[in-house]
């Protein structure tokens, strides 16, 4: 993920301040250092999912019913977002709110 791992890196560093640093500033900023790329992975999950929703009406209004004329520019366009949505879930697919995220499409409501 390349600038959310450094991110999370020195968060962690900032979370283990030595003994000369200002203890409560280094707490705070790790913890708003840690927040920024948690938002990152949010965003493209939610760009993911959009996507998704997006694609899976276009399916509906695609099959069975043939009666809506599909432009050639609206087409290129629902392929594109696919390809956008495939690159994002690469990068943040090994990010643990990814997979709770999948998760919870797969299974809803229903854990324990």
């Amino acid at each position: 993920m390349g600038i959310a791992e450094d991110l999370l890196t020195l968060a962690r560093r900032l979370a283990s301040p030595a003994p000369t640093e200002p203890q409560q500033t280094s707490y705070r900023r790790a913890i708003s250092t840690a927040w920024c790329p948690l938002i990152v992975v949010l965003t493209e999950l939610e760009n993911v999912a959009q996507a998704l929703v997006d694609l899976r009406q276009a399916h509906h209004d695609a099959y069975p019913d043939n009666a809506k004329p599909w432009a050639s520019q609206e087409v290129e366009s629902f392929v594109e977002d696919t390809q956008f949505a495939f690159d994002n879930w690469t990068t943040i697919r090994t990010h643990p709110a990814a997979n709770e995220y999948l998760l919870s499409l797969l299974v809803g409501n229903k854990r324990e």
